[in-house]
């Protein structure tokens, strides 16, 4: 082979393997854009601590009726994203019905950032018991029977 041919060659490979890293790295950087598109998302019910994650409630303490509800990630203005993690406690051992109505509960938890404001505020103490009151009158409107008596953040991040 002529030494202009193999010139000719390594210079067709070079530019194949640039492609091909360059598509990686789109797919890779437009895979990760996307988990963050939506305004709300619901991750799971379930315990994230123990790093598994299933679709029901699980109990955090049976003798104070605390219940673990989930994984949020909220947008709550153009540059500020909240992480959650959250627990209930309601008045009376209400796991089956909390468990039932999951779906609503989710929704109420979801709406009550829908209204709601930060501008700035959600990373004050006073701004993390406006959030815990508004999610807790949320649900409580939502699903009638049973009554929350508490919002508990199991992780709270602002990003």
């Amino acid at each position: 082979m002529k030494k202009s041919a193999r010139k000719k060659m390594n210079k067709i490979v070079l530019v194949i393997g640039v492609l091909i890293m360059a598509i990686a790295a789109f797919i890779i950087v437009s895979s990760s854009l996307g988990k963050k598109g939506s305004s709300a998302s619901f991750e799971s019910f379930g315990n994230i601590s123990s790093g598994k994650t299933n679709r029901n409630f699980s109990v955090e303490s049976s003798e104070n009726n605390i219940y673990n509800i989930g994984y949020y990630e909220v947008n709550l203005d153009s540059n500020q994203l909240l992480i959650i993690d959250l627990s209930i406690q309601s008045e009376k051992d209400d796991y089956e019905k909390i468990r039932e109505n999951k779906i609503f509960i989710q929704n109420a938890v979801l709406d009550a950032f829908s209204d709601y404001s930060s501008n700035g505020s959600a990373i004050t103490p006073l701004g993390k018991n406006m959030i815990k009151k508004h999610i807790k009158d949320n649900i409580n409107k939502s699903h009638s029977g049973t009554v929350i008596k508490q919002v508990y953040f199991n992780k709270f991040i602002v990003q």
